[in-house]
């Protein structure tokens, strides 16, 4: 089944260039009203305050979802030049087709980036999603999400 089919219309809060100043800091800045489907380009290239990693990095295991047979979307923390970021990192025994995405939000919700979907291409891959700086703030929070090929999408809780 296609990606883009079983995801329907997934929308997500895009921040513009001007607010990329408060997706990085410890501040609120008010997202603009403009929405987009969510993909791969939402947070790849540092898009939306959003830096990549290599699909090597691994982090503490702050949550973890099982998506069944093996898989598992984990959401990870780790210090990357001196500040703690978040990110998903899928694993284990993945299969083309398998997704998973990382979600967050500055208001506890209200509006999301969505980072991906991304999804695997070969068997036993082990992907990573771009990742997010942390923030002291209780309404800044992460949720590693996935699916595996045909099933339900799912998410962790907050973190």
């Amino acid at each position: 089944m296609n990606l883009s089919y079983r995801l329907g219309l997934r929308i997500a809060l895009v921040c513009t260039g001007a607010a990329l100043g408060g997706c990085l800091a410890d501040e609120a800045v008010e997202p603009t009203s403009e929405t987009t489907a969510a993909s791969e380009a939402d947070c790849v290239n540092g898009a939306n305050g959003f830096i990549d990693i290599p699909d090597s990095l691994r982090g503490t295991v702050e949550r973890t979802l099982d998506m069944g047979g093996g898989v598992t979307a984990t959401l990870e923390s780790t210090v990357r030049n001196g500040a703690q970021i978040g990110f998903t990192r899928i694993s284990g025994n993945t299969g083309h087709g398998d997704a998973f995405s990382f979600k967050w939000t500055r208001d506890n919700w209200a509006h999301f980036i969505e980072c991906g979907p991304f999804q695997i291409d070969t068997a036993g891959q082990v992907k990573t999603t771009a990742a997010m700086f942390t923030s002291s703030s209780s309404s800044w929070q992460f949720k590693a999400c996935g699916a595996r090929e045909d099933f339900a999408w799912a998410c962790t809780r907050p973190w």
